[in-house]
């Protein structure tokens, strides 16, 4: 079985990835700048989201929580990996490291 850090770790190295790329040589034109601002912006807000949904003691998304059986009272914490970080990683689901229990 997977490390519990294993899907978060994969989605950080991917992030640094991203942030590498966008000083590599960059070719010049205000289109590229807004590009890589973009860019920029959704690497910054996708290291937030990783930074709030992080497992407890149980395994359980400290943020994630789902109604169950369609019965209100029977609400319950996501088990990690939640849907959330796996729908992160999702964006690389054809890199070699992805594995296929991370699919959403």
């Amino acid at each position: 079985m997977a490390r519990v850090d294993d899907l978060t770790a994969f989605v950080r190295a991917r992030l640094d990835e991203d942030e590498r790329e966008l000083v590599k040589d960059p070719p010049h034109g205000l289109g590229y700048a807004n590009l890589a601002a973009r860019v920029r912006r959704e690497v910054a807000a996708k290291r937030a989201i990783i930074a709030i949904h992080v497992p407890d003691e149980d395994r359980d998304c400290l943020v994630c929580i789902t109604e169950r059986a369609g019965y209100q009272e029977q609400w319950a914490w996501d088990p990690w990996p939640c849907q959330t970080i796996r729908h992160l990683a999702a964006a690389w689901s054809d890199h070699p490291d992805y594995r296929p229990q991370w699919v959403p």
